[in-house]
């Protein structure tokens, strides 16, 4: 079961959401942010478009591994005050799976992945 706290933006001012960056509002069970991208730098810009492909490289296909918990954990919470508030949030941009989120959420998890290739003569 999700909090029953809720939360009050006065404003909000976002100058790009861009590549799988997302803008969530409101509650939401899941939220999984993905991205995978090709850093390509060469000396001269000179680039024909078959610069590679994500198959090539080991990084996109490997599988991820996430530390074992092994711990237990314990938590308690009281809330005395049901309201998160909060006045103005300035951002200046959202990207690659980052995730700005104004709600409650019980699971969420990013994973990004970038190869940079550079190409200096």
């Amino acid at each position: 079961m999700l909090s029953h706290r809720v939360s009050k933006v006065g404003h909000i001012h976002i100058n790009l959401i861009t590549f799988s960056g997302v803008l969530q509002l409101g509650d939401s069970t899941h939220i999984k942010g993905t991205s995978k991208a090709l850093a390509v730098q060469r000396t001269y810009p000179i680039y024909n478009g078959k610069e590679g492909f994500f198959s090539w490289y080991s990084v996109f296909f490997e599988p991820l591994v996430l530390p074992i918990i092994d711990e237990p954990v314990h938590t308690t919470f009281h809330n005395e005050n049901p309201l998160i508030k909060v006045g103005n949030i300035n951002i200046l941009g959202l990207t690659a799976a980052s995730v700005f989120h104004v709600g409650n959420t019980r699971h969420a998890s990013m994973e990004t992945r970038i190869k940079h290739i550079r190409q200096m003569i």
